[in-house]
């Protein structure tokens, strides 16, 4: 598992993310400014969260997230924790809804079971398996033999399910 994180999460990658990083940052700040004085009480308690996380956000965490979100997606043989975990459509792991808590903490959001329980069953339909040789179904054979010639074990994401990414592709 090591060795394919440090083919997947190599300097190429680090430094997109640092990029990623430094528009996030200044994306953030611009939507603060130009929001802070807002009429709109909803517009204007984003900007102040917005605010309390550009305080919380420094590039050290975010690389240390990256690592750990790459190693969930790509050097994760069973999708582990993830919602793309073999099993009932209508179930979440234990660890998985921890990991789902911690990140909704992260952005100040709520967790709501019944919404992940609801995106699981759109991933899984009827099916209790959703990967084939570690990787999401839905990712296309191409995408596949990519991320297997850059090292990855797993493909544990697909992007857009019900309006939202779950996961930051490699490509």
């Amino acid at each position: 598992m090591e060795e394919c994180l440090k083919k997947i999460y190599n300097k190429k990658t680090q430094k997109d993310i640092e990029t990623q990083y430094e528009t996030g940052r200044k994306t953030l700040k611009a939507y603060v400014e130009a929001n802070k004085n807002s009429k709109i009480s909803l517009v204007k308690n984003l900007a102040r969260r917005f605010k309390k996380m550009l305080k919380r956000m420094t590039l050290k965490k975010r690389m240390k997230k990256g690592e750990e979100d790459y190693r969930q997606v790509f050097c994760n043989p069973e999708c582990k924790a993830t919602l793309f975990e073999a099993g009932e459509p209508d179930y979440l792991s234990p660890a998985l809804v921890k990991v789902l808590k911690k990140e909704l903490k992260d952005f100040q959001l709520d967790f709501n079971v019944a919404d992940w329980v609801e995106i699981r069953k759109q991933l899984f339909g009827k099916d209790k398996n959703v990967l084939k040789d570690g990787f999401y179904k839905g990712i296309g054979q191409k995408t596949v033999k990519t991320l297997r010639n850059r090292g990855a074990l797993s493909g544990c994401y697909q992007e857009n399910v019900a309006g939202l990414r779950l996961a930051a592709p490699l490509l």
